[in-house]
């Protein structure tokens, strides 16, 4: 095991992070040293003294940043180097990244140097940062370049995503958002690790549910803190919404309407998901409820594959829902694909996104598998390959930079295939407001339901406010969350 010690432990987490994503290697631990007499002491007192495995001590001296890298030769002899780096102003978390890029570099085959230091999941906001803080094009490739050892490929892609939303950041500002969190699900795909309850076992409690959600809804609304205040996006996610039946559905629809002026809203999706949950009166009660964006959400347009990850519908069911959608009038459609799903091929994933753009969706989201901590995919330890994911992702985005898509915001994720992306791509005119407001953090974001959180934003300050992941709790203790929301809006 990888043993790396640093004399900041607030940036610990950012170090074992960039060592994964570089390496690919899970087994490393990252603690916290000081010296004391000329001797290093972890926080618990421990000297260090073991060098059985490669180490690499970070620390801050003065206005430098030195690294000690030690491993062994062949006569079990400490073999040490030491780099020096210079502070070049910026925040000393990245030049502490940078230390140990460095030196693995020289050491040791990189997995995705392409993304340099970055291990963070928002790195378009890097950008928008830098643009509002009056820097011009050249000077932010050269921070990026210098700062995070970005690749030319990497700037050129979140730079041009960054202008690709400014348009939308104009429109979200001076506003707020909602997220509407719905914890059921007819089943759990095994690479999902958003909180949710089999409907089929928990369903009982779907009433009670919306009518613990709609006291929140309306004691919060109360607070000062929305005296005046728009609200441009409304997204209803979860779980998978259309798991509820047309009666609770209903009800869903109604707690909306009572509660937000719809007809001031630019955008209201409602992650509609699987086919298996779906049908023609549920969509037309999701299009009477004045929803004008939807997600269908496939992920892969393999029959076999669908089997594997737990969807209980066909591709040609899929297909069907599409169309019928279409139909039934609705005119801005996401469509969800993984890359890397196991027993796929890159032909399989290459067929899966022509079929999708054969339907023509105003969205397509490109998204990377990652092996999430409560997915069914790590806690039975099932595998995938590591393979080389990025020519793939570039192909298919020229695929659909061919067709007139254009990417518009993009996030990353730990334990992806070889540290990937996601990629959200859309037609001229269909971005999607409340992924940009979200992600990127240009906006408030107001969660409400189990499982749901909200995100306060003021200036650089960003403040988080959790509901509980349980759903029963939720029920219960309804009143703790809206005073843990009192705490912070009023």
């Amino acid at each position: 095991m990888v043993k790396i010690f640093i004399d900041n432990k607030k940036y610990a987490l950012d170090i074992k992070d960039l060592y994964t994503m570089l390496t690919g290697d899970r087994k490393v631990v990252v603690k916290a040293f000081e010296i004391k007499n000329g001797k290093m002491y972890l926080e618990d007192g421990i000297q260090i003294d073991d060098f059985k495995n490669t180490i690499y001590l970070i620390r801050k001296f003065e206005e430098n940043f030195v690294l000690y890298h030690y491993n062994y030769d062949d006569e079990n002899e400490p073999i040490f180097r030491l780099t020096y780096t210079k502070n070049y102003g910026e925040k000393d978390k990245n030049v502490y990244k940078r230390l140990l890029f460095d030196c693995l570099k020289k050491e040791t085959k990189l997995l995705r140097p392409s993304w340099g230091t970055l291990t963070g999941i928002r790195p378009v906001k890097i950008v928008n940062d830098l643009k509002k803080a009056g820097y011009d094009k050249s000077q932010i490739d050269q921070r990026l370049i210098n700062n995070y050892y970005l690749s030319n490929e990497k700037i050129d892609l979140i730079t041009k995503i960054s202008d690709n939303q400014e348009k939308a950041i104009k429109t979200l500002q001076n506003a707020l958002s909602i997220y509407i969190f719905i914890p059921f699900c007819p089943s759990r795909c095994y690479y999902c690790s958003f909180y949710s309850n089999d409907i089929s076992l928990t369903g009982k409690y779907a009433t009670d549910y919306l009518d613990t959600l709609e006291k929140e809804i309306k004691e919060t609304l109360k607070l000062p803190y929305f005296n005046g205040k728009k609200i441009s996006t409304i997204y209803i996610g979860g779980g998978t919404p259309s798991s509820l039946d047309e009666k609770n559905l209903t009800k869903l629809f109604e707690i909306i309407k009572n509660n937000f002026d719809l007809n001031s809203i630019k955008e209201f999706t409602f992650e509609a998901g699987r086919a298996d949950t779906l049908d023609e009166k549920k969509l037309h009660l999701i299009k009477n409820a004045g929803v004008n964006r939807i997600c269908l959400n496939p992920q892969t347009m393999k029959d076999e594959t669908l089997k594997t990850i737990g969807r209980t519908h066909s591709v040609a069911e899929f297909v069907d829902i599409f169309k019928l959608a279409r139909k039934i009038g609705f005119d801005n459609i996401n469509c969800d694909l993984i890359l890397g799903l196991i027993g796929e091929s890159e032909t399989d994933m290459k067929t899966s996104l022509q079929k999708v753009i054969d339907l023509a969706p105003e969205n397509i989201t490109i998204h990377t598998l990652a092996k999430k901590r409560t997915a069914v995919l790590n806690q039975e330890n099932i595998g995938f390959d590591d393979f080389d994911i990025s020519p793939l992702m570039d192909e298919m985005s020229n695929t659909l930079y061919n067709k007139k898509y254009f990417p518009y915001y993009l996030y990353r994720q730990k334990n992806m295939i070889n540290s990937a992306e996601n990629i959200g791509f859309s037609k001229k005119g269909y971005i999607c407001l409340y992924n940009i407001a979200m992600m990127d953090e240009v906006q408030t974001v107001i969660g409400f339901g189990a499982g749901a959180s909200s995100k306060i934003i003021d200036g650089d300050l960003v403040t988080r406010i959790p509901n509980y992941k349980d759903l029963l709790l939720y029920i219960k203790d309804i009143e703790n969350m809206i005073q843990r929301k009192k705490g912070v809006l009023l």
